[in-house]
């Protein structure tokens, strides 16, 4: 996935973070899914105007390419003509993508999230994390398998991979996401004390950003 792509996804997050706190009570699953799709949509538009450019490009490089006239035959020599230099070989494809490929083993993953296929998502996510732990993809698979959990409303394995997002990824800018996230989950599994501490923790760490005004909202509802 590029890192556009990647973006895009951050965006989904905060987009899913900043609505009104009555969306809030909707199906999580839904919300992801509809944003993803959306996210999916503006993908394959992208990829479509870049496939006019390259046609256009390569018309451009055709005629600026074109064969001159030729030239006059040369005249005719008793002397035997050279043997044909040998045509250099074709470069070789591309490596297929296969399952050892971490950025296939990611695609994989997200287009599972994407297609708001959870159950597949979650274990594909798991997988590359702790396959891949040194790739610079694996905090974003970090905080989308917590995601996956959340939406497949297991919130124990959510809570877990939230916090292990945290500790590992102190300062990445998924942190406020994934605070919010884990304090939701905390109020789902019935701590709803542990769930204040983390949602004012949020408020007063990152004021000003959707995920605060989220948790913001969460912590009047609880009153």
């Amino acid at each position: 996935m590029t890192a556009a792509a990647l973006r895009r996804l951050a965006l989904a997050t905060a987009l899913l973070a900043a609505l009104p706190a009555g969306a809030q009570q909707r199906d999580q699953s839904s919300l992801i899914y509809e944003l993803l799709d959306r996210i999916n949509q503006l993908e394959d538009e992208v990829r479509q105007l870049r496939g006019d450019v390259e046609m256009l490009r390569y018309r451009q490089e055709q005629g600026a390419h074109a064969q001159p006239a030729p030239a006059a035959p040369p005249v005719a020599s008793t002397r035997p003509a050279p043997p044909p230099a040998p045509a250099a070989p074709d470069a070789p494809p591309p490596p297929a993508a296969g399952p050892g490929n971490e950025r296939a083993a990611f695609d994989e993953a997200i287009n599972y999230l994407r297609a708001g296929r959870f159950d597949q998502a979650a274990p594909a996510l798991d997988e590359f994390v702790n396959r891949y732990p040194s790739s610079p993809l694996t905090p974003s698979a970090a905080y989308w398998l917590g995601e996956a959990r959340y939406a497949l409303r297991d919130y124990g394995g959510a809570r877990d991979a939230f916090l292990k997002f945290g500790a590992s990824y102190p300062t990445s800018d998924k942190l406020p996401d994934a605070m919010l996230k884990l304090g939701f989950s905390y109020q789902e599994l019935g701590d709803p004390s542990r769930a204040r501490e983390v949602l004012q923790r949020l408020t007063q760490a990152y004021p000003g950003t959707s995920a605060a005004q989220q948790a913001q909202a969460r912590l009047q509802q609880m009153r």
